[in-house]
């Protein structure tokens, strides 16, 4: 959800840390 670290493991998830 929130982009942290957390959730940085998660592909579709690491779009939204940009």
């Amino acid at each position: 959800g929130l982009p942290t670290i957390t959730e940085m493991w998660y592909p579709t998830q690491i779009t939204r840390l940009f």
